[in-house]
Parts: structure tokens; sequence; C-alpha cells
């Protein structure tokens, strides 16, 4: 126990320092000049990038065997609970990681404490309250108060009310707005003070002649923004404001905006797009802008798009209701240039984000957040990886999975020839122009018979579309989507796409010891995988491809989804099985799916998009969805360390009493036996070419019986051989398996009580029935089995007298329970 122990510290120390290293912004891969790439590192995917991880905990599918140390064991901040901070015995590896003390892990504030419940507690019930209806029913009862307080807002500020600022005289018209709090009613002049740095509040005109408040645009009452001067107008502008539309929030504006005319040392004038850029306005031409977005916005929709799957055209049509819900049609549709920002600004932000310059080149897995729980070279492993033990490499494996998805498709309809991905190859798509060439230079696919059952994913169903789907590989344990392994399928699923997605996601992990995968159908993908990677591996070097090499793979332990194998045949099932493959743990491999259930949602509306927006746009989303993975991984890894301590040590427990049993029952060289079996069938499982001949020490041995008929000829032969009978005995036998299946039927329907649907009548009459055709039994037996039956008693032991008894005893018992009889 104690190696099995050690394991679990190297795992849990391992995984914890990969994800501090991953976070930490000087980890990042640099593709770019270090200059340009500092520059904007401050700026990490994760907020907090330089804070130590509040706890050290592990994957619970690394862990195989008993614990020896208890959850308390691990580092503070776990065990508290009902408010009672009880003191805790840390393992001396992770107080010297919590405690940053020869730790290599970046300083930071306190580390945050997550609220997880300890070992064996059960999970707090959720605090009762009133139901929903209950609380609507408690407004209810306040609506005409409510209805009241609404109306309020609506009044007028009457006839004589002056401006709350200057008490102008009572004839002046009066304004207000409706986004500030608590708003006053003004003069012209004093809301347009009031506004000079919120130009794009919603502001509404009291028309005293039809009495309500109608809104009115603030340009209209004379406020002009001004750009590069704190909100002041440049001296060196001499041209009259433009007039402006923005698109904001609140809804689409109508602003007057001055630009600035100062000269720059170069002896230009910042341009104009950049000017509103730096004020907070996306522009929508680079020339002369006359409409610009605002970037709040352009945000407030980056999150909208993949929490709430809000359209752009959606976006925008609500939008232009914001502004006028009565003629809406009247406002100015700004769709297009909205496309066109969304899709620039979305790609510049994640640029940003990740420390690359919009002029530096950009390659494999640059766009990409990186899983900072899975082992990433180079960056986040122990520098001694190298030299761990063989039996001690998976804790620095690579669990991946790849699956397709045939919904993220693309019309077949006209589109832009030159829309290309401004993301392309350096995000989670594999470069789109480098997968085209190969394809086409391998040809019409190799069709491979199946040995399993036919499956979609084998090209077995037809697909339609410009693109039929995707294939894309993920990390198995922590569900986040891998950079470069995204690859577009035409007409199905077929090999070749999977073979290049994962050459091109695994490009940075060539180097380890070990990893897992993960396939619907690997136990068919993993057959020819060799003699395919050769085969691309020619046509790269023939096409010059240099964007990723095709190399072999390192081993892998190829293993099928938990949700998926049942559908295998029954072979399959054991040799691909994740729970009986070694250093797998309790890895299910069906993570795919679950980001499927994230992501489809944006599946309609990519499926219109032309190519490079929607590949864009896919890799906006995956990487929205690795961010918030990244922020919750800390608290899911915890639990699942938790879990795995306790189901850790429960199965312990189980195996040893188990193993009791069988030296019990048989000796201990069986026991020796069947452990010997499982290692060589560790040893073997892991390499397809041994499959064949494998022999499974899980599945239970049938043993070969004898069918009906075969019984029955042997039973006449040996009743011909004792007494001369034939029929008879055969006749005897087949009428008592006959009247056994008509007392299984009397009994059950007994059972059912009054739940049944035979009379009481009829049941008497079926009983009357059965009992004289039993009693006429009985004498055949008497001739015909009675001589066997005894024969067959003499050559038995003790033992087995007291087994057969105790078999009709209980089966007697039975039959006078569901018929209520006392006799």
């Amino acid at each position: 126990m104690d190696d099995i122990m050690d394991a679990v510290h190297a795992v849990r120390n391992n995984v914890g320092s990969r994800i501090a290293k991953v976070l930490s912004p000087s980890s990042r891969r640099q593709s770019g000049p270090s200059s340009q790439g500092t520059k904007l590192q401050s700026e990490a995917v994760v907020p907090n990038a330089g804070r130590a991880p509040s706890l050290q905990v592990f994957d619970r599918a690394e862990v195989r065997g008993k614990s020896n140390t208890s959850f308390w064991d691990a580092p503070s901040g776990l065990g508290e609970t009902k408010g009672e901070a009880e003191q805790q015995t840390m393992d001396p590896q992770v107080e010297d990681l919590h405690g940053m003390g020869a730790s290599s892990l970046p300083s930071g504030p306190e580390p945050c404490t997550h609220d997880v419940k300890k070992a064996g507690e059960k999970k707090p019930r959720m605090a009762t309250g009133p139901s929903l209806s209950q609380r609507v029913e408690r407004f209810m009862e306040h609506a005409a108060e409510l209805t009241t307080g609404l109306l309020k807002r609506e009044e007028g500020p009457g006839e004589s009310a002056p401006c709350s600022r200057c008490n102008d005289s009572p004839q002046v018209t009066l304004y207000r707005c409706t986004q500030c709090f608590s708003p006053p009613v003004l003069c012209r002049r004093h809301i347009v003070e009031d506004h000079l740095h919120n130009p794009l509040h919603v502001v509404e005109e009291w028309y005293s002649e039809r009495k309500f408040w109608k809104r009115v645009p603030l340009s209209d009452l004379g406020l002009v923004v001004n750009l590069g001067h704190g909100g002041d107008a440049c001296r060196h502008c001499l041209w009259e404001p433009r007039t402006m539309t923005i698109v904001h929030d609140h809804g689409v504006h109508t602003v007057k905006m001055r630009f600035c005319g100062c000269w720059r040392d170069d002896g230009q004038r910042v341009p104009e797009p950049i000017q509103l850029v730096e004020a907070g306005f996306w522009p929508t031409s680079m020339d002369r802008p006359m409409s610009a977005i605002a970037i709040q916005t352009l945000r407030s929709f980056a999150l909208l798009s993949p929490g709430a799957n809000t359209t752009a055209q959606d976006f925008c049509k609500y939008l232009r209701r914001l502004t006028d819900n009565t003629c809406a049609d009247q406002v100015s549709d700004q769709y297009k240039n909205f496309l066109v920002a969304v899709h620039v600004f979305g790609v510049l932000t994640l640029r940003k984000r990740l420390g690359k310059q919009a002029d530096t080149p950009i390659h494999h897995a640059d766009l990409a957040v990186l899983c900072p729980a899975c082992p990433q070279p180079d960056i986040n492993m122990d520098p001694a990886w190298r030299t761990r033990p063989a039996a001690e490499r998976f804790v620095d494996a690579l669990f991946h999975a790849v699956d397709g998805n045939f919904r993220q498709n693309r019309k077949a309809k006209r589109s832009d020839p030159d829309d290309v991905a401004l993301t392309d190859g350096a995000a989670y798509f594999a470069p789109a122009a480098t997968i085209k060439k190969i394809v086409k230079a391998l040809g019409p696919p190799k069709h491979e018979r199946s040995t399993c059952n036919k499956f979609g994913a084998m090209g077995y169903f037809g697909h339609n579309g410009a693109v039929s789907g995707m294939v894309s590989v993920s990390c198995a344990r922590h569900m986040f989507v891998m950079a470069g392994g995204g690859v577009d399928l035409v007409k199905g699923e077929r090999y070749a796409y999977v073979d290049l997605a994962q050459a091109c996601a695994l490009q940075g992990y060539m180097t380890l010891y070990m990893q897992v995968s993960a396939y619907d159908i690997n136990c068919q993908h993993r057959k020819n995988l060799a003699q395919r990677m050769k085969e691309l591996d020619e046509i790269a070097q023939k096409l010059e491809i240099r964007d990723f090499k095709m190399t072999y793979f390192p081993r892998t332990t190829a293993g099928v989804g938990k949700f998926h194998l049942p559908s295998h045949k029954q072979e399959c099932q054991y040799k691909y099985a994740f729970q009986l493959l070694p250093g797998v743990g309790q890895t299910d491999g069906e993570a795919s799916e679950r980001i499927w259930s994230n992501t489809n949602q944006v599946a309609p509306r990519a499926r219109e998009m032309a190519e490079g927006h929607r590949l864009d746009t896919l890799n906006l989303h995956y990487s929205d969805m690795n961010v918030q993975r990244t922020h919750g991984l800390a608290k899911y890894l915890a639990g699942r360390y938790i879990t795995a301590m306790e189901e850790c040590e429960h199965t312990h427990a189980y195996v040893e009493k188990l193993g009791e049993q069988v030296i019990a029952q048989w000796d201990s060289e069986t026991l020796a036996e069947w452990r010997q079996a499982e290692q060589r069938y560790i040893q073997g499982v892991v390499d397809m070419k041994n499959h064949d001949e494998l022999e499974n020490p899980y599945e239970i041995r049938k043993e070969k019986r004898l069918t009906r008929a075969q019984a029955m000829a042997q039973l006449t032969v040996k009743a011909c051989k004792l007494q001369g009978f034939s029929d008879g005995l055969v006749g005897a036998v087949e009428e008592a398996i006959d009247l056994q299946e008509t007392k299984a039927q009397i009994l059950f329907e007994l059972g059912l009580g009054e739940a049944s649907d035979v009379s009481e009548a009829d049941m008497t009459e079926r009983c009357d029935a059965f009992f004289k055709r039993a009693d006429d039994w009985r004498e055949k037996a008497g001739i015909y089995l009675t001589p066997l039956v005894d024969e067959a008693a003499k050559s038995m032991n003790a033992s087995a007298l007291v087994v057969a008894a105790q078999a009709l005893l209980t089966e007697a018992t039975r039959g006078l329970e569901l018929t209520g009889s006392d006799s």
C-alpha cells in the first residue's frame, strides 16, 4: 500500500503544479518576438493568473487502490463545516506545496477557501421556503400598489413645475433621463450639461399637449461628443460635428461627434477610426466612419452568444425594438456592420488575451486555452518526468478523446470564396487549406470492413452539405477542447479526418511516454492506424507540408467510451473497457459528448455562415468554454479528489474481503492463479496485436449445457438400458416440464392477488385441473423416473443430498407462501 500512496501523492502534487504553471503567463509557448509577447502578457487568459492554486488536488481517475491517508490530510480549507475550523494534519509534500516552501509556484494573494464537503458528510439539504406559486400569490396581493408605483413613474412634472436646477420659468420644456438614478426634471441646458460624459443615455421630453414623456436624442438638444481631449472641444478642429449612428446597449442613437484635429509627432493626424476605439466605440469603416458600435455592447454580445444562445440578428432586432418598440423598422439597421464588428473584435480580443500582437504571426496553439491539469511538455510538468519509473508513467499520461459531430455542419450555398478564418490553425481547428490538400491527394476513401457492428462513424450512413460535420480532439478528463484538433468532415466520418485531427492536436505531446485514447470506434480505427499514418506522412512530404508532422504516436492505450461500449460486440466490451484498462481508473471517455451538448447550440447559426466566419465563431465559443472550465477546475478536482479517496478505501476493503472469501471457498493457490491471469491480461490488453489470443479474466466462464432435445435423448438411452422403456420415460419428463410451467403461471396469478385478471372461479378450475394432472403424473413417475432417481441418489454424497433437500424445501415453501396454504 505504500507504493500506491506514493503514486497518489505524486499524482496530487503533479496536477497541482501543472495548474499553477499553465496559469502563469510566463509559461505560455511563445511563437512571436519576445518583446511583443511580453507587452500584452499582463492580460492573461484567466484572472488571477499569478495566484497559486488554493488546494492541491488530483483527478480521482488517477487513483487505483487503497489510501492510508484520510481526507484530513488535504490542505486546510477543505475540512471546515458548520463554522468549526479544525486543526488539520497535512501530508509533508502537500504542506510544502501549500505553504510555498520549496515550491516553484508563483506567489500571489492568499488562496481562497472552496466550499467542499468533508469525506463521509452528507450533502446539506436546501433550505425550505415558499414555493414559486406562493411568492407570485404574495405579489398579487399587492398588485394595486405595484401598479400605482408604475403609473407614478409616468407622471408629468405638472403645469407649474420649473427646472429643478435653475428654477426657470415654468414655460420652459422639461426633460428627464431614464438611465440616471432618481433623475431630476431639468431644462434643456442642464440636461445637456449633465450628460457630457453620458451621451448615450435615453432622455425623454415632457410633451405637455398630449401629457406623456417622449423620447428625444440628446443630439437634438445640442449635445456634441468631443473626442481626444476628455470631452472638451479640440482647438485644432475647424470642421462641423458629424452626425453618426451609434449602437449601444440602450439602443440605436443618433450622436453629433467632433473628431480631434491635433497633429502627431509623425506629422499625421490620429485616424478617425482609432479615435473612436480609444473613446470606446468600434468603427464600422476604416475610411470615414459614419456609424460605430459601443465596445461595451460588443462585450455584452460576446457573453450572450455562448451563454444565452443569442444570434447577432436577434440581438440587433432587440436593440431596434428597444429604440422604438412601435416603429422598429424605421430604426437604422446596423446588422451587417454588427456582424463585421463582432467577427473582428472577437478575434483581436482573443489575440490580446493570449498575448499575441495583431501583426505577430500565429502558429499552432497560439490562440488556444490549454488544460492546466493535463501534462503540457515544457510548461507544467516535473523537470524529472522522463526519469519516472515505468510503473508510474500513468501520472504523466495524456488522456484525449476523439469524436465526430454531424450537427456541426455547413450548408452548401453561395458564400464569399475569399473568406478565410482569422484564427486558422492557431486555435482549435487544424489548418483548413492543409487538410484539404492532404484529403484531395488521398483520393477516394478505402472502405475498411468492420469486424464489429456497423457504425455511422464508419460511413454506413449518408450525409449532405458542404461540410457534413466535424471531428474534434478534447481532453478526456477535464473537458477542454484541445488545440488544432478540429477538422471539418465531408461526406461522413472518414478515418483520414480522424487521423489528421489527432496528428495535429497531439503535436506537442509526442514526447510523452503514455497516452490514453477514447473513441467510439477505437476497435476498428486503431487496426490499420500505423499504415494510414505512413501514407499520410508520404503525402505530406510530397506536398512539402510544414504545418505539422505525421509521426507515429507514442504508446497509446485505446478504449471506447462507457456510454458507447454496450453497442459493440461482446469481445470489444472487455478489450476496450476503460474500467478494465491499466492506468485509466474511473475515466469514462465521454468528455466529447459533454462538449457537444454545450456547443451544439451554436450549430444552427454556424451552418449558415461562410467557411472562415464559421471557424472563427466556433473557435471563440470553444475558447469561452475552456476559460469557464479553467475558472472552475480547482473546485471540480477537489470534489473528485474527495470522492476518489472515499471510493479508494471502500474498494480496497471490498477486494480484501473478496480475496478472503475466495481462499475460504477454494484455496490460496486459486487466488494466486487468478491474479496471475489478471496480470497477463493487463500486460497484453494495451497492445492490439495481442487481442486475438487474449483471455479476459473478468469474464464469467459459461459451462456448456445440454439442450432439451439432447437431455431427452440421453434419458431415453439410459432408460432403455435399465428397463427397456422408451416413449413412456420421455413422455413423463416432458409432462413434468409442462406441469412445472403451468404451476409457475398459477403461482404468478395468485401472487398478483386482486390485480389479477383471472376470476376466482377460473382460478379454482385451473388448480383442480393441475392437481388432477399431477396425480396422474405421479403414477407415471413411479414407473419410469423413480428407478433412475434412486440410482442417482446412491451415487450422491451426504453434502449433495443436503443441497438437493434444501432446494426441494425452498421450492415447496415458496409455493405455500404464494398459495396461502397452511398445510
